[in-house]
């Protein structure tokens, strides 16, 4: 198909006006114009590039925001949903865990999504106890609270008295004072909380000198997340991807849009061979 061809289908099936493309290009809207009329006398090739750029990255660009907005009901979905369902109705604490992109923040981000007592504390490895105490107050909203202690008995208190979940992300960072502050706020609020983050999590909670005993003492349900099986990956990307990424969700949905990209570049259909040449170009952990 003409480039010519190509830009009038895309402008209306995406009903975008000729002069918002050009100015998105940088052109005249009388150079489109004549482009589309086939009598456009300037440098034709250089023009035909940038439209030709133009359509590529905002298909990609629709494409991404498309699987973006998806959420997959994987098995490690639905047995992390059972994991928090459980804890909150029992007024638990559970631990969802797994290796890196397997998953786990797009779960927690989706649960909270839906639930708006849920609260969700991503944090960083500079989240030491009192970072973690801000945070938490800053989300409950309670002000006019200083000092460690006070922030810590604030929030149970708060949590006490009102419907909410606590979800914290990445919690392999947060050091041992942090960890044992959340176990307080649990033993003073029985407020269900949800831990999630790497196997390093598991391995602090159990700790060589088990310093952590009475938190993990308290955790009654685990999720250990298993990555997409075959069958899900084929499903929620395409056939082919599975067998260079292993069912790393994270990975795996790089590879999709890189191969998608190339598909789109070479105005061709998704196959093994595009999904071969886009393992060039992505590093898969």
């Amino acid at each position: 198909m003409k480039v010519e061809q190509l830009l009038s289908d895309f402008l209306e099936s995406n009903k975008i006006s000729a002069s918002a493309l050009a100015r998105a290009i940088g052109v005249s809207a009388a150079a489109i114009s004549q482009f589309r009329q086939g009598v456009y006398k300037g440098d034709l090739k250089t023009l035909s590039q940038k439209v030709e750029s133009y359509i590529l990255n905002y298909q990609s660009k629709d494409k991404k925001a498309t699987k973006k907005d998806e959420f997959f009901l994987s098995k490690d979905a639905k047995m992390a949903n059972f994991i928090i369902n459980e804890a909150i109705n029992e007024r638990e604490i559970a631990l969802i865990y797994g290796t890196a992109g397997s998953g786990k923040t797009t779960i927690l981000r989706e649960f909270t999504r839906k639930n708006p007592n849920a609260v969700l504390i991503e944090a960083t490895c500079h989240t030491s106890a009192k970072v973690l105490l801000d945070e938490l107050c800053g989300a409950l909203k309670i002000d006019g609270v200083s000092g460690v202690n006070a922030k810590l008995k604030a929030a149970a208190k708060f949590l006490k008295e009102n419907d909410k979940i606590i979800l914290i992300d990445e919690a392999e960072h947060l050091p041992l004072k942090a960890l044992e502050d959340l176990r307080r706020i649990y033993d003073f609020s029985g407020t269900s909380m949800i831990l999630c983050g790497t196997e390093i999590l598991l391995n602090n909670l159990m700790g060589k000198n088990k310093e952590l005993r009475q938190l993990y003492s308290r955790i009654c349900g685990k999720w250990a997340m298993q990555g997409l099986s075959q069958a899900e990956c084929d499903e929620f990307f395409t056939a082919g991807i599975f067998s260079y990424t292993n069912g790393n969700f994270r990975s795996s949905a790089k590879l999709y849009k890189k191969a998608l990209r190339l598909a789109q570049l070479n105005d061709t259909t998704l196959d093994d061979e595009l999904i071969l040449n886009a393992t060039q170009m992505v590093i898969l952990g």
